[in-house]
This record gives C-alpha cells, sequence and structure tokens, in this order.
C-alpha cells in the first residue's frame, strides 16, 4: 500500500513525499492539486466538485501541494503556504453538499520548508449520490478515471440503488453468518462480533499479507484485570479468507475469521466458563469488545477502508442471563434481579459509524450502552462519554 496505513492526523512529510519518489499516478481514488483552491466562487466550485465526484465514486484522497508530470505522475513535493485551509475546507463541504457528505477529513502535513501540504480524505458514503448545491448549483458529479464528470440520469438511478442494495448485501452477510454459528453451538451460550463494510466489495484482503496476519494474532492483556484474550498459534487461509480458533478437548471455544470482501468476526463462549453459569462478567465483556474494535480499527487502515462499517453484537441463547458487575460499581456485585428476558437471543441492532478508525470508542460506548439498556440499566458504567476507561 502506498498511502499509510494509519488516520489522517498522524501522517508525516515522508509519507507524502513518498508519493513523489515513487512517482505514484494518479487514479480514481487519488489525485493531485499543485496549488491550493482560490477563494474565488468558481475556484470553490471546482472544489466542491472535486470531493463529490469523489464521494459518489469509491472514496479517495486529494493531496494538495504535489506537482505532477504530464502523465499525472506525482513528480514534485512543493507544498502551499499556510493559511486556515483545513477549517476553509470543511466549512465549504458542510454548507455546500447535500446529502452531508460524514466521514470527510481534512489536515494539514507540516513540510519542512515551512509550507504544508494539505490532505483531503474522501469516503465512499452510504448517503451517495450526494449533490454540489454551492450558489444553486445543484449538480451531481462522479469521478470517472483521473477525471470527473456530471452523472447521467442513468447514473444517478444506479447510485440510488446501488446503495440501497449494498445495504441489503451486508444485512444478509450478517444474517447468515449468524444463522451459521447458531446451528453449530446448539443450545450453548455464545458471544458474536461482527464488522461489515457498508458498502462491500468483493476481494480487498491479500490473505498473504503478514501484517494483516499479525493484527489478527495480537491478543494483549486486559491492563486491570490480568485477562488475555485467546492466544492464536497461527492464521490460516479459509475458504473465505483468514481463519484463527481455539479448543479444548477437540471442541472449539473462539475463533476470529476476516473474509476477502473485509467482514470480520469474532466468536466465543469463554467468558461464561470463568463465572456462575447464568452470569455474564460484564468487565470482561467490554474488555472483548474493546479489543475487537481495536482489531476493527487497525484492519481498517492496513486495508485503507474508506466506507463506513456495520457493526453488531449478540449473545446466543441467553435467556435469563444477568450482567457480573464489579463491587465498585453495584454493591450487590450483580444483576440478578434483572435477567435478559426479551428473547431468547440478545441482539443488538446494527450499528454504523463513518469512521471507524477515529470513532472507534465512541462505538464502544454506543455498543456498551445498548448492552447494559438490554439489562433494564441506565449505561456502562466502565467507560466515559469518549469510550475511555474509567
Amino acid at each position: 500500500m502506498v498511502l499509510p496505513a494509519k488516520a489522517l492526523s498522524e501522517w508525516a512529510p515522508d509519507d507524502i513525499q513518498r508519493l513523489a519518489d515513487l512517482h505514484i499516478q494518479e487514479s480514481d481514488t487519488l489525485e493531485y492539486k499543485r496549488e491550493m483552491y482560490g477563494g474565488a466562487d468558481e475556484d470553490t466550485r471546482e472544489m466542491i466538485r472535486d470531493i463529490v465526484a469523489m464521494a459518489n465514486h469509491s472514496g479517495g484522497h486529494i493531496v494538495i501541494g504535489i506537482e505532477e508530470d504530464d502523465d499525472g505522475a506525482a513528480a514534485e513535493l512543493v507544498g502551499v503556504d499556510k493559511g486556515g485551509h483545513v477549517e476553509r475546507i470543511r466549512s465549504s463541504c458542510l454548507a455546500n453538499i447535500d446529502r452531508c457528505l460524514n466521514g470527510l477529513d481534512v489536515e494539514d502535513v507540516e513540510l519542512g520548508s515551512g509550507k504544508v501540504a494539505v490532505v483531503i480524505k474522501v469516503p465512499q458514503s452510504l448517503g451517495a449520490p450526494h449533490m454540489v448545491t454551492f450558489k444553486g448549483l445543484n449538480q451531481f458529479w462522479k469521478r470517472h478515471g483521473r477525471q470527473k464528470e456530471k452523472m447521467s440520469v442513468d447514473e444517478l438511478q444506479e447510485a440510488f440503488d446501488s446503495a440501497t442494495q449494498g445495504v441489503t448485501l451486508v444485512e444478509r452477510l450478517i444474517a447468515e453468518r449468524k444463522r451459521r454459528l447458531k446451528v453449530r453451538i446448539g443450545t450453548a451460550t455464545w458471544m458474536l462480533l461482527t464488522a461489515t463494510p457498508a458498502l462491500m466489495r468483493h476481494d480487498i484482503v491479500d490473505t498473504r499479507d503478514d501484517a494483516i496476519r499479525a493484527i489478527l494474532e495480537d491478543r494483549p492483556p486486559h491492563p486491570a484485570r490480568r485477562i488475555t484474550l485467546p492466544s492464536y498459534r497461527s492464521v490460516v487461509p479459509s475458504l473465505d479468507g483468514l481463519r484463527a480458533e481455539s479448543k479444548e478437548g477437540g471442541e472449539l471455544v473462539d475463533y476470529i475469521e476476516l473474509h476477502r470482501n473485509g467482514h470480520l468476526e469474532f466468536a466465543t463462549r469463554s467468558p461464561w466458563r470463568w463465572h456462575d453459569r447464568d452470569s455474564i462478567p460484564s468487565e470482561v465483556l467490554v474488555w472483548y469488545l474493546e479489543r475487537f474494535l481495536e482489531i476493527t480499527a487497525a484492519l481498517w487502515q492496513r486495508l485503507g477502508l474508506l466506507v463506513p462499517l456495520a457493526f453488531t453484537l449478540s449473545v446466543f441463547n441467553a435467556r435469563g442471563l444477568w450482567l457480573a458487575l464489579p463491587s465498585r460499581v453495584d454493591p450487590f456485585h450483580d444483576s440478578r434481579d434483572r435477567p435478559f428476558t426479551d428473547d431468547q437471543d440478545l441482539e443488538l441492532p446494527i450499528l454504523y459509524v463513518e469512521e471507524v478508525v477515529r470513532a472507534h470508542r465512541t462505538l464502544l460506548k454506543r455498543a456498551s450502552d445498548r448492552l447494559w439498556n438490554a439489562f433494564g440499566l441506565e449505561s456502562c458504567p466502565f467507560l466515559t462519554d469518549t469510550g475511555d476507561w474509567q
């Protein structure tokens, strides 16, 4: 991957210099600008068009401060003068794009010359197609290779249909994965976590990538409880992509699996082995959830995914279970009087997040609070509003 696999705020000058050193060519997801967009109306229109065209295609990056050659390849990192570019771009997009383009990121990267390179990260959006509304323009644009063009009626119809069909495909995939696990586990209590690109493509995961395997194998201990998630000796290829699993006495106790289309899932019965058979160790459960979302964010960075995330949490055969709470939270150490009775399975609705690398801790808080609500409790007491441990 040429573009750095990390949050935009962490990009360094060398990350951008590499584009020029390797003469990386523009594409449908990468565009260079030597100069910053001007302040005239037509310059602002051009900026909004460029961003919308990329969002209505597959997302991508616009790098400002790079001179390109006649073939569209990066030739030199020249930078632009500092001057409030980030706020201007963000506010212009907020005011002049309909529907709102969630997940857009803009950052200055300071160069040794005293100038900056400005990088715009454009997501592939669930809200597409987006329209340029600057001063009544009201136009839809889409990127075609290195160029952008107005969208035709047929392209608009296809974009509306594609967004609906993409979400439907994700929902079907998640439902099928749940069904398969439920058939396998029978009446046992298991937890399943899934993270899926909300707009799926085929074969975006290189199963030979050692960095991806390392992310899946990483299992650090809980900082306070000395709990370690299951360690896998090796991640191996599978029919769907990559898989690692743990067994005890020949019986499956947990697994993690990454599909070639970017779908990630983790399933386990282990949290329920350490306590009363009818209890859910609440702090351990949040730790599992946190680690899964950290793995997801690391994979999203590595894969360079710009699409929103669809997340689910399910506890199968959960009827009658209650949350075991630490004494510092609840003097009774549990919530025996508030067992889960709504259904046989505890399933959170699909939660969507636009920027998982930046917002995975916010998602952790949202999911944990929803889980606590299922037991008649107001919120997860272990996490702050920003998703950090209390």
